[in-house]
């Protein structure tokens, strides 16, 4: 009995590392885009005001007195969720009437691809989009569809016509944005195009479809983040207190699953 105790001990320890690990790693991908201290509204501004930024973005450093550059809600996506902003963002979703205004102008590759883009809160902050990843070749009809950058969807014509307009205009392309890449920090091509046709599917924009869809992105994001948190402090709280019934429970649960392997 001893033996197993130190057994599940030990497996519960292990898997407690391992959570660390991935955290440390999310939060270290966090901190690599805040020490640029970019806030959304600059970031939008200089991608629309020069198509040629979007290449040169990554190599720009746009600092301000008053922001911190160690604010994490500075740079913190969350999809327009506090600034009422779904008319503008309404605005914005109506005009875009196919994929190809999206950048996806060449018909559907053989392989889709089984890649997906991870989320914001589990290391998809700082991911690359799959095209820039090493070994993608855009020419190999084999290569899997291409994402939707961020960087990108701010650049098209429609979304920076808003966006620069008012105080609330990037809040606004967050909006959509969040509704077509959900956690996401990409889009991907088969769930633009399923929810473009969504929201066209009467003829003329729906303004209910589109919301639900902003909805549905929202909740990815938040239920992807909340899940960061909760385990970061649960793992924080069996580090701290080792007894606390949180640990204790995954201890016993590890317990029957070694028991069970034990008799294969």
């Amino acid at each position: 009995a001893t033996m197993r105790f130190a057994t599940v001990s030990s497996a519960f320890c292990i898997i407690e590392f391992a959570f660390l690990v991935s955290l440390v790693s999310s939060f270290s991908s966090i901190s690599r885009i805040n020490q640029f201290a970019v806030t959304r509204q600059q970031r939008i501004n200089e991608i629309t005001s020069d198509p040629l930024s979007v290449t040169l973005m990554a190599k720009k450093e746009v600092v301000e007195e008053e922001e911190d550059p160690n604010n994490f809600l500075d740079t913190l996506f969350t999809g327009g969720a506090f600034d009422n902003a779904e008319e503008e963002a309404a605005g914005i979703a109506s005009k875009i009437k196919s994929i190809k205004e999206l950048g996806w102008t060449k018909p559907p590759r053989d392989r889709p691809g089984n890649i997906r883009p991870r989320h914001r809160a589990w290391g998809g902050t700082g991911e690359k989009a799959i095209q820039d990843k090493p070994g993608y070749d855009v020419n190999n009809p084999r290569s899997p569809e291409i994402w939707l950058k961020e960087d990108d969807f701010y650049a098209l014509k429609a979304v920076s016509a808003i966006a620069k307009k008012s105080p609330t205009g990037q809040a606004a392309a967050d909006t959509v944005f969040v509704a077509l890449a959900g956690g996401g920090s990409f889009a991907e091509r088969t769930k633009c195009e399923e929810l473009i046709n969504d929201w066209n599917k009467s003829g003329k924009f729906d303004d209910a479809a589109f919301r639900k869809s902003v909805d549905a992105g929202r909740a990815k994001l938040a239920t992807g983040w909340a899940a960061f948190f909760g385990v970061t402090a649960t793992c924080a709280l069996s580090i701290a207190v080792p007894t606390n019934p949180v640990a204790k429970g995954l201890e016993a649960v590890i317990g029957v699953i070694l028991g069970f392997l034990s008799k294969l």
